[in-house]
């Protein structure tokens, strides 16, 4: 029988066919196994391929339908980029609310996606979002809190287009404005999962 970690929310039905790691976390399709363990910082690079390819969820394996749901940092908001495939909205809900206890973390629903390179890296160009669900601390982010973590993941992508010139810096000024109409509309308003 499987264990979950307690306090997890609760898991979708299609997620309860995943392993779970010692840590009562189900174990992402997408992650790789080194000697055994799920390393969840690594992406298993032919599972990845077949989400692609397949269209798979990225978490859960199964089949994905029109609507993509990608999970993103302040960071990959601004630029719209992802690094891991999409999955479905449940599945990346699910994800987002268990692994915003240490940080923000965005689900952006988008209908498409191109996939890109940067160097040896696989990116997902995200489409314009259908809807956005924010969560901080293992529930639905509120304005201030997203703000807030915009405003410490900011800082290092203005020094790169600093040192890029003017219109760098002004083409990220757009980019940051494009992602900010999506924050959470009140200050207060945070409901839970």
């Amino acid at each position: 029988m499987k264990t979950y970690r307690p306090g997890l929310p609760t898991v979708p039905p299609r997620m309860r066919n995943l392993p779970v790691n010692h840590e009562g976390y189900p174990v992402p399709f997408v992650c790789a196994w080194t000697d055994g363990e799920p390393n969840f910082s690594v992406v298993d690079p032919r599972k990845l391929a077949a989400c692609h390819d397949q269209r798979w969820c990225s978490l859960c394996g199964e089949l994905i339908g029109q609507y993509k749901a990608f999970l993103l940092d302040p960071v990959m908001a601004v630029m719209r980029t992802a690094t891991e495939p999409p999955a479905h909205i449940d599945c990346a809900r699910f994800s987002a609310a268990a692994l915003s206890r240490a940080f923000v973390t965005l689900v952006w629903v988008t209908r498409g996606y191109s996939l890109g390179h940067v160097g040896s890296t696989t990116v997902f160009h995200i489409g314009e979002p259908e809807q956005t669900f924010w969560y901080a601390g293992g529930r639905r982010a509120n304005r201030q809190e997203v703000m807030d973590s915009f405003q410490a993941a900011t800082p290092p992508l203005y020094e790169l287009a600093r040192a890029d010139g003017e219109v760098a810096v002004m083409k990220l000024d757009m980019k940051v404005k494009r992602a900010t109409k999506y924050f959470p509309k009140h200050a207060a308003l945070a409901d839970y999962v």
